[in-house]
């Protein structure tokens, strides 16, 4: 665990910076109750030590426990200042980004395709590279820059990189100033719809992520929202459809016969059959 550090909201004064405790620094407020060190965090020179064990009786410090004083007096909400986090630097997303993508061979984008049921040239089509074996997708801000890391590992599991901001991410040849914009969740459905139907598309990594980046995207647009068929994604397309209707030229929600976009691709979906079906649903 790394230290804390807080700050005063108001002043901007640094109140509290405290590193974790250990055998040879043990917490003085529960270390006699347990063997093992906690999560606690002790500033020696202030005389503060925050405890999740033990309930100080006065000011708490989110979850990370309660605010002790080791001179035993008892602190109050209006005898301590609003502690807050100090802001951590963003990460370089844009150089770890490069790295990854530099990383990246054409076997790893097989074994990506295979894992997930597609082709390697589903694969190939959006922005990805690799970290060891975690795959990893870059999100992108309105201005361009690499804000955040979306990964995903071996065994599935997909987290953001610690410190990333949401963003869109974006297939190989996605034109911002082509007419139509198809917008998916995640990047397997990116794939499908970029790789696999060739379809000017981005994605969202959540289903109520982006909201007001895609507003911009999509301003004087015809756009298209390929939602999951799940209730959360149902919920989280007409959202964002009721958000585009003022500025996109139109916006049409087409959600998938089958769980998720790359279900219905790896179903055997065409082009031909997605349009079909776009066409039927117009202004729905």
């Amino acid at each position: 665990m790394s230290g804390l550090q807080l700050m005063d909201k108001r002043t901007g004064e640094v109140t509290f910076d405290g590193v974790p405790v250990r055998r040879g620094l043990p917490c003085p407020i529960c270390a006699h109750l347990h063997a093992r060190p906690s999560w606690c965090v002790i500033d020696t020179a202030r005389g503060l030590v925050i405890c999740p064990r033990v309930d100080g009786g006065g000011k708490r410090i989110g979850a990370a426990g309660w605010l002790h004083a080791l001179d035993g007096r008892t602190l109050t909400a209006a005898a301590v200042p609003a502690l807050r986090r100090q802001p951590e630097p963003m990460p370089d997303f844009g150089a770890r980004w490069e790295r990854a993508r530099n990383a990246a061979t054409p076997a790893d984008g097989e074994r990506l395709a295979k894992t997930l049921g597609l082709p390697a040239e589903a694969v190939r089509a959006i922005l990805g590279g690799v970290e060891g074996e975690t795959w990893v997708f870059p999100m992108f801000a309105s201005c361009g820059t690499v804000c955040g890391l979306k990964t995903r590992a071996p065994d599935g599991a997909k987290l953001c990189a610690r410190g990333s901001r949401l963003g869109l991410m974006l297939c190989q040849g996605y034109d911002p100033d082509l007419p139509d914009l198809w917008i998916t969740e995640g990047e397997s459905d990116l794939m499908a719809a970029a790789g696999i139907w060739r379809l000017n598309a981005v994605a969202r990594p959540g289903c109520t992520s982006c909201v007001e980046q895609l507003k911009s995207v999509g301003r004087r647009k015809d756009v298209v929202i390929l939602s999951d068929s799940d209730a959360p994604g149902m919920a989280g397309a007409r959202t964002l459809r009721d958000a585009l209707l003022p500025t996109a030229r139109s916006v049409t929600l087409l959600p998938p016969p089958s769980k998720d976009v790359r279900a219905w691709a790896i179903a055997g979906a065409t082009r031909s059959d997605v349009l079909w079906r776009l066409k039927s649903r117009r202004g729905y």
